[in-house]
């Protein structure tokens, strides 16, 4: 049996080996040259959405240095650019420069980048940044702010269009236009994050489109450090790498060029809608719901990835009239790398929201504030706590402590018929009239555990 081959695991497994930069950072570039590539061939047809596209945006993020960030980013420009001009010319197309240099984007402002695109006429476009810390700070300046508003609606295949003065306009120049569904990707990097976004980028929806990969200083793993000079006795040659790999994306390319539609399976679905489910419960009960609002690109990336890599791989479509694929298989290798892209993400957050200047809690005190909102929210009477807070007492019992010794819950322990029950409130007024209560009727109670 011939085992099955993945793109994105070779580009991975070879420029590990050559590069001094964090591996999650090579595997997201695998990830983001398979979008910018392959991915304009695929759709996914039954996904209810507007643009069925798997195209995505990465950043990598990082204390400054120590971890070749942008040197992750510019060769994924480069490979980019060699793999649309081999692909280009092997399907006989001319102009290869004029029809791949203008793909690539740097750094724009609403209408300049509007009018690029309407002048270049290509179906697919890639912001490229390697160290677009400068351009985020810009893009927070009044003038400019809309840019991350574009980056969202261009992510969703929405397009742009903005109405001009007619005076001194021929009938053509009255509107600035971005064609809708065009293929946009984003590659760049930045240092720490809290350094560059603020909560407007979280509210705002721009992180949630986001693949946002965040290496803390203590992920740098200083034994590894490779020399930035090649060994030419032993070491691949860079060139060649490039070389070979540009070549197996654009020999997949040239098999996917009429379209390939991706399925998804029952299985996958159910696990995806059961993580939203979760993740929407996170929120609706969470102190500070803005700390929780990056977690939906975890879904955004569950739909998008297990395509990624199907198509990066050398299976062979089911059905040649449908030309479909599904992606039970991959999602599997895709939760395996998002758990690690994702490590140090919530901490990213809460440094964002910190330099806000938002309050943040510690855990213990969100479990503590959840507790109240519960015991109010049932009518500041409840005496099944574990089971409305659907946690074990023994989960429960340091912060309950912890909250009667601040006098912000108080309980009234009763003996009933056949073993007692535990009530609890926040107000002492309240205790007072339910004890004075159940002692007439004639029942043992205590304040006391």
């Amino acid at each position: 049996m011939v085992e099955e081959s993945n793109l994105i695991d070779e580009f991975k497994e070879t420029f590990v080996d050559i590069y001094d930069t964090q591996p999650i950072f090579i595997e997201g570039l695998a990830y983001w040259l398979t979008s910018a590539t392959l991915g304009y061939f695929a759709t996914m047809p039954t996904l209810k959405r507007y643009y069925k596209k798997p195209n995505i945006y990465v950043i990598f993020s990082s204390v400054p240095w120590a971890t070749r960030r942008s040197t992750v980013v510019t060769l994924g420009r480069r490979i980019y650019r060699e793999i649309w001009k081999r692909f280009l010319d092997s399907v006989g197309e001319d102009n290869i420069n004029e029809k791949v240099e203008p793909s690539i984007i740097r750094e724009f402002t609403v209408e300049g980048g509007a009018d690029w695109i309407q002048k270049s006429e290509l179906n697919h476009y890639n912001i490229i940044a390697p160290e677009m810390g400068a351009m985020w700070s810009r893009m927070g300046q009044k003038n400019l702010s809309g840019i991350k508003q574009l980056l969202s609606q261009l992510y969703d295949g929405m397009g742009y269009t903005q109405y001009l003065s007619q005076l001194k306009k021929k009938e053509n120049e009255y509107m600035r236009i971005i064609p809708e569904k065009l293929h946009f990707t984003l590659l760049g990097d930045l240092q720490e994050p809290q350094i560059y976004f603020d909560e407007f980028d979280l509210t705002q929806g721009i992180m949630r489109r986001i693949l946002l990969i965040y290496e803390a200083p203590e992920d740098i793993d200083v034994e590894s450090t490779k020399s930035e000079y090649m060994d030419i006795t032993n070491d691949k040659s860079l060139d060649d790498e490039i070389k070979k790999i540009s070549k197996k994306f654009v020999n997949r390319m040239l098999y996917l060029k009429e379209g390939v539609d991706v399925y998804i399976d029952p299985t996958s679905e159910n696990y995806i809608l059961q993580k939203e489910k979760q993740i929407k419960q996170e929120i609706k009960e969470s102190i500070n719901p803005v700390l929780s609002l990056h977690k939906p690109i975890e879904i955004e990336m569950l739909k998008k990835l297990p395509v990624l890599r199907i198509i990066a791989s050398d299976k062979q479509f089911i059905d040649e009239r449908y030309r479909e694929l599904q992606i039970e298989d991959e999602l599997k290798e895709t939760k395996t790398f998002l758990r690690r892209a994702f490590k140090n993400l919530p901490d990213a957050i809460e440094k964002i929201v910190i330099r806000t200047k938002r309050p943040i809690i510690s855990e213990a005190e969100a479990m503590k504030q959840k507790i109240i909102k519960k015991i109010v929210k049932e009518g500041d009477w409840i005496s099944n706590l574990s089971q409305k807070m659907n946690a074990t007492m023994k989960e429960l019992q340091p912060y309950i402590d912890d909250l009667r010794q601040e006098s912000r819950i108080y309980i009234l322990r009763v003996q009933e018929k056949y073993k007692p029950t535990i009530y609890y409130t926040t107000n002492s007024e309240r205790l007072d009239e339910q004890k004075k209560k159940y002692e007439e009727e004639g029942l043992t109670t205590s304040t006391s555990l």
